[in-house]
């Protein structure tokens, strides 16, 4: 059996970018990932000063992630989506998750 895993991406919108723009695009880019296999879950949240955002995904395996990442670089929604995000504000990191409980109780 695979492990779950997650991804978490810090990041700041691009000048002069609101999030009433960016929220279109990051609904078209939940839209792309609810379409990879192995895609579970994501949450998208401001950070608690408001100067950014916490974008997390949950993946049923790192194998999954990585084709997810292949189709990204290759989708024009991403390229969208990457337009508002500011590059140098990106930090990604990856966790595999060791205990979990479920969501349904």
């Amino acid at each position: 059996m695979s492990q779950n895993i997650f991804e978490i991406v810090e990041f700041k919108l691009t000048d002069g970018a609101s999030e009433a723009d960016f929220l279109p695009l990051s609904d078209a880019f939940q839209n792309f990932l609810a379409q990879q296999p192995g895609f579970m879950y994501r949450s998208l949240a401001t950070q608690q000063d408001k100067q950014g955002y916490v974008d997390i995904s949950y993946w049923q395996s790192a194998q999954d992630l990585e084709l997810c990442e292949k189709a990204f670089n290759e989708s024009s929604v991403c390229k969208a989506f990457l337009t508002m995000i500011e590059k140098d504000s990106v930090l990604m990191t990856r966790h595999a998750i060791v205990a979990q409980t479920s969501c349904n109780g």
